[in-house]
C-alpha cells in the first residue's frame, strides 16, 4: 500500500502520454493514488499487441525522496509488435510521465513530481 512505501505521501498522481512515431499514438492516462491505494508502479504498454511494460518503481522513489519532489521524463517500450510476414520489430513507444505527489505538513497545495 502506498501508506507503507511512501507514509508521508497523501497523495501521488501519475500522468501517462504516449508518442508513437508509427501509428497512432494511444490516449493519455491519469492515475491518482492515495494512501489505501496500491504501490504498484508497473504499467502495461497500452498498444494491445505488444507485451512490453514500464516500470517507475526507483522513478517514483526517486522522485519522492528528492528534494524537489519533482521528475520528469520519458521511457522507451521494449517490447515487441508483429511486423511483416508474422516477424516481430521493436515497439518503440515513448511514454512521457509527469508525477505529482503531496506530501503530508506541507504547506504547498501540491508538490509536481515528473
Amino acid at each position: 500500500m502506498l501508506r507503507i512505501a511512501f507514509p508521508q505521501v497523501e497523495q501521488l498522481r501519475i500522468e501517462l502520454s504516449f508518442l508513437d512515431a508509427s501509428s497512432i499514438s494511444p490516449a493519455p492516462q491519469v492515475h491518482t493514488l492515495y494512501p489505501p491505494a496500491r504501490a504498484f508502479f508497473t504499467y502495461r504498454c497500452p498498444h494491445s499487441d505488444c507485451g512490453g511494460e514500464f516500470d517507475m518503481a526507483d522513478i517514483v522513489r526517486t522522485a519522492v525522496s528528492d528534494g524537489t519532489h519533482e521528475a520528469r521524463g520519458s521511457l522507451l517500450c521494449t517490447g515487441a509488435r508483429p511486423g511483416e510476414k508474422g516477424s516481430k520489430r521493436a515497439c518503440e513507444l515513448r511514454l512521457v510521465y509527469a508525477i505529482s505527489a503531496h506530501l503530508s505538513g506541507d504547506c504547498r497545495s501540491r508538490i509536481a513530481v515528473g
